[in-house]
């Protein structure tokens, strides 16, 4: 895991959303970054962190703003096997982002640790 800090103490609108996006493009998932700020845009903040994946796990309120926030993992797409059953498809019909078959109850295990679900 690695951290990294970006300070946009400063910074007048929209270098720090654009320094922010700077950074958190060079992290993987797990991966940690502290953003170190003035009093006010927090809800700027707040919104990159809902809209570009990332999980805030820390924030602190003192002469400076300090969030840390958690990079979250991509989107996993699986198609259901019986529906390809059914249906006559294989792995190759679908967009290479499926990464995976899994029937109902594999995916159900696998959507209980996840935390947005959608199954069609």
């Amino acid at each position: 895991m690695k951290e990294s800090k970006v300070d946009i103490r400063g910074l007048i609108c929209p270098a720090p959303v654009i320094e922010i996006t700077r950074i958190a493009r060079t992290l993987a998932e797990g991966d940690v970054l502290v953003v170190i700020m003035g009093l006010d845009g927090k809800t700027n903040v707040e919104g990159w962190a809902r809209g570009n994946n990332f999980e805030i796990t820390g924030f602190k309120k003192e002469e400076n703003i300090v969030f840390t926030l958690k990079k979250r993992g991509g989107a996993q797409f699986y198609a259901c096997d019986t529906t390809m059953a059914l249906m006559g498809l294989t792995k190759e019909d679908f967009i290479d982002e499926v990464k995976d078959m899994a029937d109902v109850t594999g995916y159900l295990e696998t959507a209980s640790e996840s935390d947005v679900t959608l199954f069609i």
